[in-house]
């Protein structure tokens, strides 16, 4: 649909429209991974789930309230996906049994959001 937009010169037909599509995201911290997994092998198998993974860092694992040391006995990783795909990322059937994953993860103060998996 074009608007007229107007100028000194003259009245200009403009057509708004997006430069490109801006894929909407979605972003998990996926928790108690095995710490031989890394960021490439994450990566890969939610691939394998036909998920767009848009990107996959590393991330602190969720303490636990008994925990004071150091974790090392798991992994977790801050996964971003096309929102579209959040259907398929939470599907249990498809997760190993005891993986979390976490939405609502903001870089402001590393608060976590709800369980979902």
């Amino acid at each position: 649909m074009a608007t007229k937009f107007e100028t000194k010169q003259a009245i200009t037909p403009l057509v708004a429209a997006a430069a490109k599509k801006i894929t909407k995201k979605a972003v998990f911290c996926v928790d108690n991974i095995d710490p031989s997994c890394d960021v490439d092998d994450l990566r890969k198998f939610v691939a394998s789930m036909s998920v767009k993974v848009l990107s996959c860092f590393r991330a602190e694992p969720r303490r636990r309230p008994n925990e004071t040391v150091p974790i090392s006995d798991r992994r977790a990783f801050r996964l971003c996906i096309a929102d579209s795909d959040r259907d398929r990322l939470l599907d249990a059937d498809k997760w190993p049994d005891s993986v979390t994953i976490y939405s609502g993860i903001s870089n402001q103060r590393q608060t976590r959001g709800d369980w979902l998996l």
